[in-house]
């Protein structure tokens, strides 16, 4: 007789039931249909492992593809916020460039509202939006590179410093989209000359006005950059820090549909420019003021200040209440505009 040695402990449900492992033999016949089981019990096994190695492998790869589309979608870095800031921009000044030009005359001459438009009403419609190539030019690009390297600066702190608190990595980001702006202050600083009516008739043009400028050095093209850089730091960091809660807090009153949506970008943009554009209107002033000179001594922030007190005392905050309207109007088109062309071009 032969004895069946079987280390595996076999239960009721397997093919071998029929068979302890301790059973004996009494035939050859016996002996002949157990290994035909054991054989088709195998197979059957190697099959069902098969299929399950199959089936975790299948259940890996779809994870993992969701995955990396979910990664793609945060993490895109195909620059789409250079584009839209772009064109945000692009809508914004061809709405606001006659409120802007309005302000900017109230800034320079300390004059009242209704002043400044008789001015611009004087000049009549072929001299309005005089000088709008360069803010075109400047502001466009200025926008394209707050909205894009914002993102990119924020990218890169995170890759050097994962533990690095979000508030650090938000303030060293948008200070440093600010600098990077600052590099666009030649066409700030032609905007200003173009604007003033005391050169109407010194400048044809922008281009002509470029070449004016090119006999006094190249540091005549970055006069005021000082102001601009204490202004772009600072607003960068109140825009990228109140951006998302007055946002959500305009949410709250809005509902899901696409209007809405318009609704409280343009409601939440136009609050945080017009608190912003207030703060930094003494800033802006004293740009103004050292930009709107050419050739000479570049002035101090300090001596500027003095002699704009020492000149207008109180009325240095003419044109504010215009100022502010324009920024409300101006960011809120801005912040709307910017995310309708995110969800626009890149809703896939």
């Amino acid at each position: 007789m032969v004895k069946q040695s079987e280390s595996c402990e076999l239960t009721s449900a397997s093919p071998f039931h029929a068979f302890s492992p301790t059973s004996t033999f009494s035939n050859s016949s016996q002996i002949s249909n157990y290994s035909s089981i054991c054989q088709a019990a195998a197979v059957s096994v190697n099959s069902s492992s098969a299929t399950l190695i199959s089936n975790s492998n299948d259940t890996s790869v779809t994870c993992s593809s969701g995955a990396d589309t979910q990664l793609s979608e945060i993490q895109h870095g195909d620059g789409r916020e250079f584009i839209c800031g772009w064109g945000a921009a692009v809508i914004n000044i061809a709405c606001t460039f006659p409120m802007n030009k309005i302000m900017f005359r109230q800034m320079l001459h300390g004059l009242n509202t209704r002043h400044a438009v008789d001015q611009l009403k004087a000049e009549g419609l072929k001299t309005l939006y005089r000088g709008i190539l360069p803010p075109l030019c400047q502001k466009s690009l200025s926008t394209s590179i707050m909205f894009g390297m914002f993102d990119q600066y924020s990218r890169s702190l995170r890759s050097i410093s994962p533990s690095m608190p979000s508030h650090a990595v938000m303030g060293a980001a948008a200070t440093l989209a600010g600098v990077t702006e600052a590099l666009l202050c030649p066409f700030e600083r032609i905007q200003t000359l173009m604007q003033d009516r005391n050169f109407h008739n010194k400048f044809r043009n922008t281009w002509h006005c470029f070449g004016a400028l090119r006999m006094h050095g190249w540091q005549e093209y970055y006069r005021g950059i000082t102001l601009v850089l204490l202004r772009n730091g600072a607003s960068n960091i109140m825009f990228f820090g109140l951006r998302g809660p007055i946002k959500e807090s305009f949410q709250q009153w809005t509902n899901d549909k696409w209007w809405g949506e318009v609704t409280s970008n343009f409601m939440s943009g136009a609050v945080l420019g017009a608190f912003i554009s207030t703060v930094m209107y003494p800033v802006n002033v004293l740009k103004t003021q050292q930009q709107v000179r050419v050739g000479g001594e570049f002035m101090s922030i300090r001596r500027t200040a003095s002699d704009i007190y020492k000149e207008r005392r109180l009325r240095i905050f003419h044109g504010i209440h215009v100022n502010y309207s324009r920024a409300l109007v101006s960011w809120g088109i801005i912040n709307a505009s910017y995310e309708m062309l995110l969800k626009v071009l890149y809703s896939s």
